[in-house]
């Protein structure tokens, strides 16, 4: 396994557990935050995670068979164009995500930076609120 896909694994697995279940809404709609409705990544060769980020500040991740649920924020980074992520897990299901790894469980916080792009259309993560820290991950919006 590459350092870059360790990388992408770790920040990929971090953003897993941001999760809360829910009704799958398809939102798209441009009065809400950006990050706000549904969210897909494909880890090629391995497995597809489906996000929903809801406007409360919940979210659910699947990852079969993991399903965690978390508390989020999102908040403007000092670097233009740049958002912090921060969560906060307040359910999981204790099975691992779809590519074999559980990363944490009740009570694991992270943070990670990223941007969207495409119009909102997709959200690339980053370790650091920089162009020059892609993690390689990004996620795709469901409609």
């Amino acid at each position: 396994m590459t350092a870059a896909f360790k990388l992408s694994a770790r920040l990929i697995q971090s953003l897993i557990l941001l999760g809360v279940a829910g009704t799958l809404l398809g939102a798209c709609s441009s009065t809400h935050s950006p990050e706000v409705g549904n969210w897909q990544l494909t880890l090629e060769g391995y497995c597809t995670e489906r996000y929903e980020f809801h406007a409360d500040g919940t979210m659910v991740l699947y990852s079969p068979p993991e399903l965690s649920k978390a508390r989020y924020s999102l908040e403007s980074a000092d670097e233009p164009g740049f958002y912090k992520l921060s969560f906060f897990i307040t359910e999981h299901n204790g099975e691992p995500s779809c590519y074999g790894e559980s990363g944490g469980g009740v009570g694991f916080e992270n943070a990670f930076y990223l941007r969207f792009e495409d119009a909102n259309k997709v959200m690339r993560l980053f370790s650091a609120p920089d162009l020059n820290s892609p993690s390689g991950a990004f996620l795709t919006r469901e409609h």
